[in-house]
């Protein structure tokens, strides 16, 4: 029927599970499922915004608080769900910390703001004269997921970026702290991931960079 592999995939792990439970309760004898492999699907590099891309996409906003906004996702590198979770209450903008209440897994963890960021969302918070308990609203309240992404779409179309949704300024982040000499492990921390292995795949070094690195470290 056309369905991607990793579709595939993921009904391969719905009927290895059910099989798998079936043969511990004794219904079956023998898992079927045991030799059938999973599917190898190719991974699809996510590329980090350029310079000229973030400028380009801080430009072109049309408000103080989507420049706040697009700021905050590239300086703390955090998901989407987290960033419209975020309230005014655990933001700190003397010390430049943000906490992350809901992470994924539902764990907290500290992130950092620029200098950059903290100025804009200076400026943003003097525009605001709700109630709001969000740090990220719009006409109807506080902002959704599907909020941001359209907002971040609108931006990207009138500044000539391609292939621009919030994920992506997590990515930049990642690969932009590791091109700069951070730790790995600090990069993990950042992005609030349990394995490093997943850390890796948000990492993107191209043929420059490695090339730099190698001249700055071997004589």
């Amino acid at each position: 029927r056309n369905l991607s592999l990793v579709s595939l995939n993921n009904m391969r792990r719905c009927y290895s599970s059910f099989f798998r439970w079936l043969e511990v309760e004794e219904y079956i004898t023998k898992n079927p499922m045991k030799k059938i492999e999973a599917f190898k699907v190719p991974k699809k590099q996510i590329h980090p915004f350029t310079s000229d891309e973030l400028e380009e996409l801080y430009i072109h906003c049309k408000s103080v608080r989507d420049t706040a906004l697009l700021h905050f996702l590239y300086s703390t590198g955090a998901r989407v769900t987290e960033c419209v979770d975020v309230n005014l209450a655990d933001i700190d903008l003397i010390k430049g910390e943000v906490i992350i209440r809901h992470g994924k897994g539902d764990k907290e963890r500290k992130v950092y703001l620029s200098d950059i960021t903290i100025l804009w969302l200076q400026k943003y918070l003097k525009t605001r004269n709700d109630n709001e308990s969000a740090l990220w609203v719009g006409k109807r309240g506080r902002l959704s997921s599907r909020g941001v992404e359209h907002i971040i779409k609108q931006i990207a179309e009138k500044a000539g970026v391609d292939d621009a949704y919030p994920h992506r300024f997590r990515h930049t982040l990642a690969s932009d702290l590791i091109k700069m000499g951070a730790p790995v492990q600090y990069v993990q921390y950042i992005l609030g991931h349990t394995s490093l292995n997943t850390t890796m795949i948000y990492v993107t070094l191209q043929d420059n960079d490695i090339r730099n690195l190698h001249k700055r470290l071997v004589a």
